[in-house]
């Protein structure tokens, strides 16, 4: 399969996302496309090749990845404002109001 990239253009990383990857057994992956397709999955630790991943274009499915990847974002901006006492860089900030306006 190749290597998994670190990091993609556009990703967030769940504050906790060290436990979150014991819970699971690896890092998960949610990509939404023009709100008619989903893949999502679970890069599972030393075991890459065999990891589950789904592909559909059933509305509902799309629609759930599509909400709990955009709870995902606000549950980062808001750790990180709110916990750790931060600010958003320009990048987060524009991301913001993407998600915000795209209803």
């Amino acid at each position: 399969m190749g290597d998994i990239p670190k990091r993609f253009a556009v990703q967030v990383t769940h504050p906790d996302h060290q436990n979150l990857i014991k819970t699971i057994g690896g890092r998960s992956f949610d990509i939404i496309t023009d709100r008619n397709e989903a893949l999502v999955g679970i890069f599972e630790v030393d075991n890459e090749d065999n990891s589950p991943i789904n592909w559909t274009r059933n509305p509902w499915f799309v629609i759930a990845n599509r909400d709990s990847l955009r709870h995902d974002f606000y549950h980062c901006f808001l750790e990180k404002t709110l916990d750790r006492h931060l600010g958003l860089t320009e990048e987060e900030k524009q991301l913001y109001q993407l998600i915000k306006m795209d209803n």
